[in-house]
């Protein structure tokens, strides 16, 4: 789950931190993942926002396609916690699905273990970034099969 190269800003960074640091308060079982989280923030690497193309950064709307489900995609954006909002599928990228998201691109595949204890692969089919970005859309158009 360690991330060595994060596709975040400095001011993201921090943020982070701080949110991590508010959680582990209140997700006293979920303490060993935000542990592993606050380590990759405060010793990953940042990548500059010239290497981000084409990869799912915060802001961005991924895609996916579970495995074993070609005609059940689902889409999400990636964002702070503060704006996370399941209804509408803006994924907090400190949640376990937004952290696998974090630093991918269209054509990776990820596997994800729901709340219900269901394991699922999904695969990347698209990735957006954020609308101030306004870099070019990456797609991959391979479909699982």
């Amino acid at each position: 789950m360690f991330k060595h190269r994060l596709p975040i800003t400095p001011e993201e960074k921090q943020l982070l931190l701080h949110a991590v640091e508010l959680r582990r308060n209140n997700w006293a079982a979920h303490e060993p993942y935000l542990d592993s989280i606050y380590q990759a923030l405060r010793h990953g690497e940042l990548l500059p926002p010239e290497q981000w193309t084409g990869l799912a950064v915060i802001g961005s709307t991924i895609v996916c396609i579970p495995q074993d489900d070609p005609d059940g995609v689902r889409t999400w954006k990636l964002v702070m916690p503060a704006d996370e909002d399941e209804e509408a599928s803006r994924v907090s990228v400190l949640s376990p699905v937004g952290w696998k998201l974090l630093g991918m691109r269209a054509g990776e595949a990820f596997e994800f273990n729901a709340a219900t204890g269901e394991v699922g692969t999904f695969y990347i089919e698209h990735v957006s970034p954020p609308e101030t970005q306004g870099a070019e859309v990456a797609t991959f158009d391979h479909h699982p099969n």
